[in-house]
């Protein structure tokens, strides 16, 4: 291998690195989020993950690790991506407005126990995340607890979620 090439990946790691060194003030909001999850499990409800794009990729490997299976054999945790339905999805942005395709899984399958994580990394004004906003109204008014994995320069949802990881 050339030297750009093992450069490249040297730099790359030391970046990787930086981010968790920079993350370290996020552990006390992890644990909290964390904390939220562990007490709707324990209360009996589900946890509701839903994302766009590569955000919607990360809900659907969350809700699998929940289901199946992380670190360890334990019993199947509730939770569910809704991104993964694309008959609910098309239909929602066929019938209607795709800004609602969260909103109304939300609407029907919520419930107030439950914890809902909104992901994304593009709300800047909100303009571009409609549908994760309008998932994460729904959400409150179903009285969910709500987690945001949201970027740094959301200034629209962060204020809207009960727990802020940006």
């Amino acid at each position: 291998m050339g030297n750009r090439t093992i450069d490249d990946i040297t730099e790359k790691f030391k970046a990787t690195a930086q981010t968790h060194l920079d993350s370290l003030p996020l552990a006390e909001r992890i644990a909290d989020a964390a904390d939220l999850m562990v007490r709707c499990l324990h209360d009996g409800g589900k946890i509701l993950i839903f994302g766009n794009g590569g955000s919607a990729a990360e809900a659907q490997h969350a809700s699998a690790e929940l289901v199946s299976k992380f670190r360890r054999e334990r019993r199947p945790l509730p939770a569910l991506a809704l991104t993964v339905d694309t008959s609910i999805l098309t239909a929602i942005a066929n019938d209607g407005d795709y800004a609602d395709v969260f909103k109304k899984q939300i609407e029907a399958l919520c419930n107030p126990n439950d914890v809902v994580v909104a992901m994304t990394t593009s709300d800047v004004s909100g303009a571009h995340s409609a549908n994760i906003h309008r998932g994460i109204l729904a959400a409150r008014e179903k009285g969910a607890s709500i987690i945001g994995l949201l970027s740094t320069r959301s200034v629209v949802l962060a204020p809207l979620v009960d727990v802020a990881l940006q």
